[in-house]
């Protein structure tokens, strides 16, 4: 299934630094994926096919709500003037709409009004009205790096447990951590009722359901990001081909004779990255099918 292989790669891609960032938490590896998901999955899920993964976590961001349909800060693009440091915010959020354009139809249509700006930033979609208290983040384009956007995801989640449970819950069955994830999309959550609660789409599903939904996937899926410390082979029957990034688009860099050894490092879809001189420095991207583990 798609969506499988979309958990496979950000597990690959992102596991160790969840597993840490969630060590002294009550929360999983699998809620952390479903509220990446439910957040920008629908952006994400098609960039990363093509794009680096620093590409593809650059160009998570979105909402485009404005007043009358949006009520927190800034409502529209005078009240984020307004504000110090808004000309230069709104700059940044207008290059992001038009940077996430070309990717996605209804980004597209917003961007062809000049007022319209981004309201939402990073993998786990920090919004805007954040500004006011934490600007650098949105300043200096912190939604980049995956550490920093989860950072803030972690600490919003901790934030919302106390409130659901209280102060000393150390576990958290699924069911839980669904109502969690529901307080960390809407601020609060009832838990005399079911899923049927946060943002609603336009079919009419909640985002506790879908949080339910992708949390049972992430936990189907098996996949363990591969840690290399032993090297790998060509088997390549002329060459391999090196390119500077995931893809046939990137230009050649070098080309790796039959049975050369390299180190690798992270997988993106059927590109992997290798280490030449295990140095521990990344120098190229080839096609992961046509390496074997020595």
């Amino acid at each position: 299934m798609p969506i499988q292989d979309d958990i496979s790669w950000f597990k690959q891609q992102f596991q160790q630094d969840i597993q840490a960032a969630i060590g002294n938490t009550p929360f999983s590896i699998e809620l952390i994926i479903a509220i990446a998901l439910q957040e920008t999955g629908y952006l994400w899920r098609n960039i990363y096919k093509r794009e680096t993964v620093a590409k593809t976590l650059e160009l998570c961001v979105g909402d485009t709500i404005s007043a009358p349909n949006r009520t927190a800060f800034p409502k529209d693009k005078s009240e984020l003037l307004s504000k110090p440091k808004g000309d230069e915010m709104f700059q940044i959020a207008r290059e992001a709409l038009e940077s996430i354009a070309p990717y996605n139809n209804d980004f597209n249509k917003a961007a062809k009004k000049p007022e319209k700006f981004c309201h939402g930033f990073g993998i786990f979609q920090y919004d805007i009205q954040f500004f006011l208290e934490n600007p650098n983040f949105f300043l200096e384009k912190r939604w980049y790096e995956f550490d920093e956007c989860l950072k803030i995801c972690v600490e919003e989640l901790n934030e919302k447990l106390v409130k659901t449970y209280g102060s000393n819950k150390s576990d958290l069955t699924d069911r839980e951590m669904v109502y969690v994830a529901i307080a960390y999309n809407r601020g609060r959550a009832d838990l005399d009722r079911d899923f049927k609660q946060g943002y609603k789409d336009s079919s009419g599903k909640y985002y506790g359901e879908y949080i339910w939904e992708y949390l049972q996937l992430a936990k189907s899926n098996n996949v363990i990001p591969s840690v290399n410390p032993k090297q790998y082979e060509v088997n390549a029957r002329s060459v391999l081909r090196v390119r500077s990034g995931p893809g046939t688009d990137f230009d050649v860099i070098d080309r790796l004779p039959f049975g050369r050894r390299v180190s690798v490092g992270k997988r993106q879809g059927e590109w992997i990255e290798i280490d030449l001189e295990g140095d521990g420095v990344i120098d190229g991207f080839v096609f992961a099918s046509y390496l074997k583990p020595v």
